[in-house]
């Protein structure tokens, strides 16, 4: 029963990732089941289940990046790997946050940071990254729940972790680094309705230092939003521009931001008229 399952659900799911990430997924899952060392495949499984996840997260329904994160989880505790359970966790928590689950959601984070804490010194830059990337998700956690000093809290702690890390080293895939660091004040800020002090702290941030271009992306659409809280729709959809020209998919796929690009179509009046309905256009709105 357990396989049918399993087979039924994965159909569902390669439908939705296109074709290289069913072969890792399928790839993965064989060598856990059957390669010679189960528990180090099992961590790859996990972490080939959260890539899926990040891929899925704006494009699919939500019980599919529920069950890809559930999964991830499930692969990491069978590695028994704590590494393999943080990032688990860290991808598992930015879902339970997206429904809603707030406590749940901190609660998740500040476990694997436990779990992370004994190893913080055996010299690898990436587990303290790691745990860094959790204080960033606590903090964004309490943040979209208006729970301002907790944010600011978890937000300090990240800073104090990035400052250890050696010059420009960002995390493989959670991208926890000192310009992540600084990206996040700016959607805490904007989360907390701080327009002022969003916009204050992007003016810090060369998006040039941000090595991902998906976050350079979302740096512009944090600062939009920033724009969108005082009803300045010009200044919003200048940077709802910069952020679909620098990464298309932070645009297309962002629920905020697709609201950002409506509401400078129905707002903006006639200075802004044309080029907000040419990038609404390009996002499918009607």
């Amino acid at each position: 029963t357990r396989c049918l399952s399993d087979w039924s659900s994965d159909v569902w799911l390669f439908r939705s990732v296109g074709r290289v990430l069913p072969r890792l997924i399928t790839d993965a899952r064989l060598a856990a089941r059957s390669g010679a060392d189960r528990r180090s495949a099992s961590a790859v499984l996990s972490d080939v289940y959260a890539l899926t996840q990040h891929e899925i997260v704006w494009a699919s329904e939500a019980e599919l990046t529920w069950t890809v994160a559930d999964r991830a989880m499930t692969a990491a505790q069978e590695a028994d790997s704590p590494v393999a359970l943080a990032g688990a966790a860290w991808t598992l928590g930015m879902v339970q946050r997206s429904a809603g689950d707030i406590d749940g959601a901190l609660s998740l984070a500040r476990d694997a940071t436990a779990l992370l804490e004994p190893l913080m010194d055996d010299g690898s830059d990436d587990v303290p990254a790691l745990a860094g990337a959790l204080e960033l998700h606590a903090a964004t956690t309490c943040a979209r729940a208006g729970r301002e000093g907790d944010a600011w809290r978890y937000w300090d702690r990240a800073s104090i972790i990035a400052r250890r890390l050696p010059d420009g080293y960002n995390h493989p895939w959670t991208m926890f680094g000192a310009s992540n660091v600084e990206l996040h004040a700016v959607s805490i800020s904007a989360d907390l309705s701080k327009s002022q002090e969003a916009r204050s702290r992007a003016e810090q941030i060369d998006p040039e230092e941000i090595p991902s271009r998906e976050r350079r992306g979302r740096l512009g659409v944090e600062i939009a939003r920033s724009y969108g809280q005082r009803q300045d729709y010009p200044g919003m959809l200048h940077w709802l521009e910069f952020a679909y020209q620098t990464s298309t998919d932070s645009v297309r796929y962002s629920p905020s931001a697709r609201q950002m690009a409506s509401e400078a179509v129905d707002h903006g009046g006639p200075l802004i008229r044309s080029r907000a309905r040419a990038l609404a256009g390009s996002l499918g709105l009607p």
